[in-house]
């Protein structure tokens, strides 16, 4: 007792499995190696810190409140005030982490 429709089922899912590749990574657009001249297409896979980590470092190190904050690819933009009042404007590598001003 099989069912005839079995086989054909299966030759369709063994092939469809056969021609699946794996999803792309998920992509952004954002400045190359140019600076303003030029975008690059980029995987966000490529980042090992999220803007809410860049946030974090931020707030640890300056000991400030973060009034905005801006992905730009390579790296974010995050202005602070720092306790004593002043604004700074950090830049948080998407990469490393690393800190500039």
């Amino acid at each position: 007792m099989s069912c005839p429709t079995r086989i054909p089922i299966l030759t369709v899912l063994a092939a469809f499995l056969a021609g699946v590749s794996p999803l792309p990574k998920a992509q952004s657009w954002t400045p190359d190696d140019a600076g303003a001249r030029g975008y690059a297409l980029r995987t966000v896979a490529e980042r090992r810190v999220s803007l809410a980590q860049a946030v974090e470092i931020v707030q640890r190190a300056t000991r400030g409140k973060v009034l905005d904050a801006k992905d730009l690819g390579s790296h974010y933009r995050i202005k602070v005030l720092t306790p004593n009042g002043e604004v700074r404007v950090v830049h948080v590598d998407a990469q490393t982490g690393a800190m500039r001003d």
